[in-house]
């Protein structure tokens, strides 16, 4: 719309612009918020998903899921383990 509204009408133009200027945040702010919805329900299937009272609760508000991962390593420097990796913003849980 921008494109075609006429530079020489400045009133129309500059209201146009306004309006796509306004667009576009609203539409940035609706995928940054779509984006935290997502990790949100990531951290809550990862939670659900471990079933250990040791593990603290994982869902708190400013906790964000970062990567996982199947580990192994050498036990006690014979017995290879094979667990699973979370990593948070601020918390890194290795589970069966």
């Amino acid at each position: 719309i921008l494109s075609h509204t006429a530079r020489s009408d400045m009133s129309d133009h500059r209201d146009v612009a306004r309006a796509l200027q306004t667009l576009r945040a609203v539409t940035r702010h609706a995928n940054e918020r779509a984006l935290q919805r997502k990790n949100i329900d990531r951290v809550l299937a990862i939670q659900d998903s471990i079933c250990d009272d040791t593990i603290p609760t994982l869902a708190v508000p400013h906790r964000r899921y970062v990567y996982d991962a199947n580990v192994t390593w050498l036990a006690g420097g014979k017995e290879l383990k094979e667990r699973r990796l979370f990593l948070f913003n601020d918390l890194m849980i290795c589970v069966r």
